[in-house]
């Protein structure tokens, strides 16, 4: 069995290569938390054992949360926070200095996964990202049909409409496995 530290080590490790191959600067915790929520879906070794669970803003999981913290405080990571204007903020990570000292490399097939994943997401919209993987949440862990998962999907996340046509094509893109 996995110990959590090496669960955390592993995700930052995944994380860390999405910011590489993003160009070094990741916009977004929902971003980030979205491409590992697709990056397990998809088989990443490093991922495998994180727990994903349904929150505002779709699927989420704590541990890769825990590893973006984790990640600042040793220096693998900077997190830049700007205040928006309705009390909230909008987050950039970027690689430390020496991150490759401080984190694991992936795998070459994570990596592989990672630049396959990263060309399809890389320009799509926070929202889109959000309603796709929420509508994949919902037929993975409730066993909805497509049409019903987009449904609910949409009805939890009134927000998303207008993404409703790049969610589901990003998904025909992703073509992930039944699980």
């Amino acid at each position: 069995m996995i110990s959590k530290f090496q669960m955390a080590a592993s995700c930052l490790s995944a994380v860390t290569e999405v910011i590489r191959q993003m160009g070094g600067t990741v916009y977004g915790r929902v971003r980030i938390q979205k491409t590992a929520y697709f990056l397990q879906r998809m088989g990443m070794a490093e991922l495998e054992g994180i727990d994903f669970f349904y929150h505002h803003y779709g699927p989420f999981s704590w541990t890769v949360a825990e590893s973006l913290l984790d990640g600042e405080r040793c220096g693998a990571l900077r997190e830049e926070a700007k205040p928006l204007v309705d009390d909230r903020q909008a987050y950039a990570y970027k690689l430390g200095e020496d991150v490759d000292e401080k984190v694991d490399e992936v795998s070459p097939a994570s990596r592989e996964l990672v630049a396959r994943l990263v060309g399809q997401v890389r320009d799509e919209h926070w929202r889109t990202l959000e309603l796709a993987s929420t509508i994949d949440f919902l037929e993975q862990r409730e066993g909805l049909d497509r049409e019903r998962a987009v449904s609910r999907a949409l009805g939890l996340k009134p927000a998303c409409r207008d993404h409703k046509d790049d969610a589901l094509r990003l998904l025909d893109m992703l073509k992930l496995p039944a699980s």
